[in-house]
């Protein structure tokens, strides 16, 4: 392209037409102009179809206020459905922190059992066996109460010895 060709590359924006106004309608044929708004142009009612009376009330649902009562349905329901409560499963305690206690501090090997029973009581209730939690962290509290006794005994031996 040669530098003295002053050619524009776009053409020049021609100014869209002026908005020319609608002309006013009046409202479709049985039904009131609402207040503050404008007809809508262009739209004519439907032949054939006639204004919709008011539609019976739902089997169940009172009517709103304001409104007739509508003839030969049977009144609604005033009976509160049966509140049902069911017992809340509480988690039982793991006894996590004093089996690692027990197993550092007072006997390994009960302490280990004690530690397994322990994350068992986790399992069974995240499972639904609500039972089978409490019956591992009873296990894993006994378990736990025997360390604490073999490593009392085991201390009380040791020091009339020494």
């Amino acid at each position: 392209m040669d530098n003295n060709d002053k050619t524009p590359l776009v053409s020049p924006v021609e100014t869209p037409p002026a908005y020319t106004q609608q002309p006013a309608h009046t409202a479709q044929p049985g039904y009131q102009p609402q207040p503050g708004y404008q007809s809508q142009p262009g739209y004519q009612s439907q032949p054939g179809y006639q204004s919709q009376p008011g539609y019976p009330a739902q089997p169940g649902y009172q009517s709103q206020p304001g409104y007739p009562p509508q003839y030969g349905y049977p009144p609604p329901n005033s009976q509160a459905a049966p509140t049902v409560i069911t017992a809340l499963n509480i988690s039982p305690p793991t006894w996590l922190g004093l089996s690692i206690f027990t197993c550092l501090f007072c006997s390994l090997p009960i302490g280990l059992a004690a530690i397994v029973f322990s994350c068992a009581v986790d399992n069974a209730y995240a499972a639904g066996d609500y039972d089978g939690a409490w019956r591992s962290s009873n296990i894993a509290k006994w378990l736990n109460v025997a360390a604490i006794i073999c490593g009392i005994i085991v201390i009380v031996i040791l020091a009339t010895t020494l």
